[in-house]
């Protein structure tokens, strides 16, 4: 694939490593507490035992070529590694 291909989907893997803490008063009433709401509010969770361990993009053109891209993060959210596969879409045209 091309590389704009691949620094696209690194692009929405970072999309998705968004962090930001919303105010209190945004947070929803689940139930669970307004402790747990904060961990779990950002849409990447960075905890400790609990949270986002991988963020995956797959782009696919009209050739049936695809690219599956992989970010895997440890506890606390710590990118561990980055994998890349280039592949086709058996019965694509």
């Amino acid at each position: 694939l091309l590389a704009s291909e691949h620094v696209v989907a690194e692009q929405l893997c970072d999309a998705m490593d968004d962090r930001s803490q919303p105010s209190d008063a945004q947070l929803p009433d689940t139930g669970i507490g307004v402790e747990r709401e904060r961990i779990l509010a950002p849409i990447f969770v960075a905890g400790e035992h609990y949270g986002t361990r991988a963020v995956t993009a797959v782009l696919v053109d009209t050739n049936g070529r695809a690219l599956l891209y992989e970010r895997s993060y440890g506890p606390h959210g710590r990118h561990l590694s980055d994998a890349r596969c280039d592949l086709h879409v058996a019965g694509a045209s």
